[in-house]
């Protein structure tokens, strides 16, 4: 059996120790600086700054992380600023080691842990809502076509 589960086995036959053991668990088997619901945020782009939100929902180990790619709303307080709407998953989990707190989604994006503030994104003309009345941005549209 592992120090976990016989730390989680003695938590539960000592009631007097529950209430140190289990934080002490929780410490000891999480990727330092992340936990599961954590939000991170990736800024990127060049003449243009595009923001992506990641949810962190589960953890591997004692090094990975899954993540998986949120839904971001316009903040109604701040014009061309997005929050992150946490549970709306848009894409497939992804599993990734972070390095000192910042995880590498590719070669062009890194996601640091959310501060809570709206993050600026340049307008995007085909980021449309996906229903009028929905305020969550539906990353999945295609531009508008142009005909002749």
């Amino acid at each position: 059996m592992s120090i976990a589960g016989k730390v989680i086995r003695l938590a539960y036959q000592r009631s007097d120790l529950r209430h140190h053991l289990i934080p002490l668990l929780k410490t000891a088997t999480s990727v330092p600086g992340l936990v599961v619901g954590d939000i991170l945020s990736a800024s990127w782009g060049y003449g243009q700054t595009g923001v992506e939100f990641y949810q962190v929902t589960a953890l591997k180990g004692k090094q990975m992380v899954e993540l998986r790619q949120i839904s971001s709303k316009p903040d109604p307080q701040k014009p061309n600023h997005v929050l992150p709407v946490p549970n709306s998953f848009t894409g497939p989990p992804l599993r990734k080691i972070p390095h000192q707190g910042v995880v590498r989604i590719d070669s062009v994006r890194r996601a640091f842990k959310w501060d809570g503030r709206s993050e600026y994104e340049t307008p995007h003309p085909h980021k449309q809502s996906c229903s009028a009345s929905s305020s969550v941005r539906c990353h999945s549209q295609k531009p508008p076509s142009k005909e002749p």
